[in-house]
């Protein structure tokens, strides 16, 4: 987990909640490593997309057409 939150505490609380919440849904009674790298890709998914609502318009947009030159960079 340390690796994937790569120092950043938010990362690392969101990888916690995500596992706990899948260790509920399981009934798994605790938080395994299993359980946590289950969790790691839809937890920094969700950090991500809670960045992103924070963006104003503006910056939104700038971040849209980055990321559209950088995906078409990526796959040609």
């Amino acid at each position: 987990m340390a690796d994937a939150a790569a120092g950043d505490a938010r990362t690392a609380i969101g990888i916690l909640r995500t596992a706990a919440r899948y260790a509920d849904r399981d009934a798994a009674g605790k938080i395994t490593r299993e359980v946590i790298t289950e969790a790691i890709p839809e937890a920094k998914s969700e950090i991500h997309q809670k960045s992103l609502d924070k963006l104003n318009p503006h910056r939104g947009c700038h971040r849209t057409v980055v990321m559209d030159a950088a995906r078409e960079c990526l796959s040609s």
